[in-house]
């Protein structure tokens, strides 16, 4: 399964949930940022995905994304960093995205 896509945008913090419609905890849970506008900075291109865990919030340098579950509902979080803080590791090359504004992050999970 997977949820809607939750916009981006620079320099503000992201904490949303919804009901994830399974019995139990999720036992697998992937969080990926969808390119939704061509960046240039990263060279993807609207409809890419990357996987959120290769994104890192350069001020604090710990992961920019964070999910957690319970039996009804999966959290998402993004750090409010600084504006071209975020950074990414595509294909083993270190990115920097012109703006968090190009993209939305997904949920994929299941039980």
């Amino acid at each position: 399964m997977n949820s809607m896509v939750y916009p981006l945008t620079e320099s503000t913090a992201l904490n949303v949930n919804f009901a994830h419609g399974l019995a139990a905890i999720p036992g697998y849970r992937r969080l990926a940022l969808v390119c939704t506008t061509n960046d240039a900075g990263t060279g993807m291109t609207a409809g890419q995905e990357c996987d959120a865990q290769a994104v890192w919030d350069g001020d604090e340098n710990v992961i920019a994304f964070n999910s957690v579950a319970d039996n009804s509902k999966i959290y998402l979080s993004k750090t409010p960093c600084l504006s071209n803080a975020m950074s990414m590791t595509l294909n083993g090359v270190m990115k920097l995205p012109t703006s968090m504004n190009n993209f939305s992050l997904r949920v994929y999970y299941h039980a």
